[in-house]
């Protein structure tokens, strides 16, 4: 066991392999990962499930979580999310759980989603954030400057193209993330004869739901 610092935003590890079990990370050729690098967690051993009922055992195979991690200076592993969770982005595959983890890092920043809306070269990559004090934002974090804090810890082709501060991310009724709900609130206005509320710069002030976006 080792302490964490009660101010730290970083992903909690999920610990170690045990009871004679093995895991590590993988790379998508199938070569283990270095240390710090994200991959899909892989494991093997005698706790590992046979298989799921109506299909063929897995037969002694490397199990393919599908979730994505990678392993810290400290051999922890650090659940990032799932694979299902990766989109492409400008020709780059992106993993919105990686973008998500680095933003919740900024000591500002208490909860974090990210998504990409659009498509083709209008697809844009927006991140979410909630308030990490006891009140909202009410100097909301530029997008410079959450540029700057994502360009030390992602590529670039992970880093936000706008940002927009809620009070709360939305929640399904499970409790997860409503991505479809955040996706809502930046979705494009119908267009309309009066194109006077759209800045030359191409983004529209008219609306309290558009994100601050750099284009």
């Amino acid at each position: 066991m080792r302490a964490l610092s009660r101010e730290s935003t970083a992903p909690l590890p999920i610990g170690v392999a045990c009871s004679g079990d093995q895991v590590w990370i993988q790379r998508p050729d199938g070569s283990a990962a270095e240390v710090g690098e994200t991959g899909e967690i892989m494991c093997s051993g005698p706790t590992v499930m046979l298989g799921y009922w109506g299909h063929p055992p897995i037969a002694g195979q490397p199990y393919a979580t599908g979730d994505l991690g990678y392993r810290d200076g400290d051999g922890q592993l650090i659940y990032v999310g799932r694979q299902d969770h990766m989109v492409k982005l400008r020709g780059h595959r992106v993993e919105l759980g990686e973008v998500e983890a680095a933003l919740r890092r900024h000591p500002a920043v208490r909860a974090a989603a990210a998504l990409v809306v659009g498509a083709g070269v209008d697809a844009r990559l927006v991140g979410f954030l909630v308030s990490a004090g006891d009140a909202p934002i009410e100097r909301p974090l530029s997008l410079i400057e959450v540029k700057r804090h994502l360009a030390n810890l992602l590529p670039h082709s992970m880093i936000v193209d706008a940002v927009r501060v809620l009070p709360a991310l939305p929640r399904t009724r499970t409790g997860k993330t409503d991505y479809k709900a955040l996706r809502q609130l930046v979705a494009p206005p119908a267009p309309t004869a009066d194109a006077s509320a759209t800045t030359a710069a191409g983004v529209d002030r008219s609306s309290p739901g558009r994100p601050e976006d750099d284009s």
